[in-house]
């Protein structure tokens, strides 16, 4: 195989995955009206427990994880 073939196949799968989806109709997010976290989008029904969650800044790249 070439790499014009393979980059064909690469693309092609890539596409079918990205086309795909989710087929389960029961498994679906709906983001809550009122977040906890104001720049986060989270699932309706989450909760932030305290002592157990947290957010941090890793300062070299600016990233915000949230947990």
């Amino acid at each position: 195989m070439d790499h014009r073939s393979i980059v064909g196949i690469v693309a092609i799968l890539a596409l079918a995955i990205a086309l795909g989806g989710c087929s389960n109709s029961s498994a679906v997010l709906t983001p809550s009206p009122r977040s906890p976290i104001a720049d986060v989008p989270v699932p309706q029904g989450f909760h932030i427990v305290l002592g157990r969650s947290e957010s941090t800044v890793v300062p070299s790249t600016g990233l915000r994880l949230v947990n």
